[in-house]
């Protein structure tokens, strides 16, 4: 039923995602977040760039997914404190962390960039910033195939089979 409602085929993986949460309340808080990641994630090439538009008022939104982010320097920090104590909001924070490991990540949002210190997560606060980040991360120029969401959380891209 999903499928039905929300997928959205697409010929390949993109090199650059521009996908935005959709608004009040999907961009919530960073926790409510993990939607738009995981479908923006479905849609870019492997090392590609994704701009994530998302608020996030009330910030991270969950205790767990903060100290993923904060607290913690290396992606092997991180998963051997989700090993020792798991939660839905360390895993959550766990797959913004790794995400930014693989892909160049820019999030526009109102959280300060400090959040997002100890990570490769790009936090800027407007779509021209992040454009010009995405510019000047490949090559000086945004010429490419580019993938579109504008509800990117109830968005779900379908490769061929």
């Amino acid at each position: 039923m999903i499928d039905a409602l929300n997928a959205v085929d697409i010929p390949r993986r993109a090199p650059l995602v521009i996908a935005s949460a959709g608004g009040y309340p999907k961009d919530i808080n960073l926790y409510q977040t993990i939607k738009l990641l995981s479908n923006a994630l479905a849609a870019v090439e492997p090392g590609g760039t994704m701009i994530l538009l998302s608020r996030c008022g009330e910030g991270f939104g969950s205790e767990d997914v903060e100290r993923q982010l904060t607290a913690y320097t290396s992606m092997e920090e991180r998963e051997k404190a989700l090993r020792s104590t798991f939660s839905i909001g360390s895993y959550v924070g766990f797959l913004f962390a790794e995400a930014a490991e693989k892909q160049t990540f820019i999030l526009v949002t109102d959280m300060d960039a400090a959040c997002f210190a100890r990570t490769g997560i790009i936090a800027v606060k407007t779509l021209d910033e992040a454009l010009d980040v995405a510019r000047q991360r490949n090559g000086g120029s945004l010429s490419m195939k580019t993938i579109l969401m504008p509800h990117g959380a109830t968005t779900l891209p379908r490769l061929p089979r």
